[in-house]
């Protein structure tokens, strides 16, 4: 199997994530910026032991003592100096840092994304404006590298997600939306309790066209759930058995059907437990914010009947909150 295209990989710290990533293609047509540190023990180990490695470039060291644009223009030299067909394939160990420079790189050069007279005038338009053209820039990243490459391994680490300001207690891929378009493949690994070799869940699936009775058909290669059996010693020897017999519309087995708690992985969703938790912080935060405006509005009304203050301006002004708050705390205690 001679896999290409663009692949996300995520999972929790010491999964195996830099590992499934080297293991992709040749070591010697590999380019592996590494901006996790935890590459630099492995590629060593490799060179000790006389595997020729393509290029490894320790991000953190590359950019130490950078700042954000800095540490963009670094990376976007990086890219452009590799040359198509140098390599088979690239690994950016993690993504997440570079790729939250694009906004700065954006902040910094707004003429080369919009005329002057495109951009809204208002800070929190404009802030929007900016983080789109962000987004688009990253995905021209990507696509740069894939222009260079055959196959394009991203990394990320998760991040925990938040709706309406309260953490759900899920996790998500530590990446932007632009990266979740762009891929071909999406894995999210997970220890395996009967291996070393990893499962993976799969957040987006590939497919191969097929021939039947004259016509293309599609089917999906992979489960949803991707577990090793025995003699498969990397996820990708997994992947290749699929990839030789898609899964296609056949009942998957039971090992091949990921729990609740997996699905809520894969399809963004949150278990019962999971919901229950984020409600209760729900609840727990505007009851917290009532409160604290019950506190603002008893406090607005103490001080103004101190007799102190000549106008409900000067009121609003001392105590540092918007007139309209001053005047309605006083209605209400008419």
């Amino acid at each position: 199997m001679d896999f290409t295209g663009i692949i996300l990989i995520t999972g929790e710290h010491g999964v195996g994530k830099t590992s499934f990533a080297l293991e992709a293609k040749d070591p010697s047509r590999t380019h592996f910026t590494d901006d996790d540190l935890k590459g630099r023990a492995t590629v060593n180990q490799l060179r000790l032991d006389e595997i020729d490695f393509g290029r490894y470039v320790d991000f953190v060291e590359y950019t130490k003592g950078m700042r954000r644009l800095e540490i963009h223009n670094a990376g976007k030299k990086l890219i452009q100096d590799i040359e198509p067909g140098q390599f088979d394939s690239i690994i950016w160990d993690t993504w997440t840092r570079f790729a939250e420079t694009c906004h700065s790189y954006v902040q910094a050069n707004p003429d080369e994304f919009r005329q002057p007279s495109g951009w809204a005038a208002m800070g929190k338009i404009r802030s929007g404006e900016e983080y789109k053209e962000a987004r688009a820039y990253e995905a021209r990243l990507i696509a740069e590298l894939q222009r260079k490459v055959p196959l394009v391994i991203l990394t990320s680490h998760l991040k925990n997600h938040y709706a309406n300001n309260v953490q759900t207690g899920k996790q998500i891929p530590a990446v932007s939306p632009a990266v979740m378009r762009v891929c071909s493949l999406r894995l999210w690994l997970r220890h395996n309790p009967q291996s070393t070799t990893p499962i993976g869940l799969v957040l987006k699936n590939i497919d191969r066209k097929v021939l039947v009775n004259g016509r293309l058909r599609t089917k999906q290669i992979l489960p949803k759930k991707i577990t090793p059996i025995d003699g498969e010693t990397s996820l990708w020897d997994s992947i290749e058995r699929y990839y030789e017999n898609p899964i296609g519309d056949r009942k998957p087995e039971p090992y091949e059907i990921p729990d609740d708690f997996e699905m809520s992985l894969i399809d963004g969703t949150l278990t019962d437990d999971q919901r229950l938790s984020w409600l209760y912080a729900l609840k727990a935060q505007k009851e917290e914010e009532e409160e604290e405006a019950l506190l603002v509005r008893d406090n607005i009304r103490e001080t103004w009947e101190t007799g102190e203050y000549e106008s409900k301006k000067e009121l609003a002004d001392f105590l540092g909150v918007p007139l309209k708050e001053v005047l309605a705390a006083l209605r209400e205690g008419e």
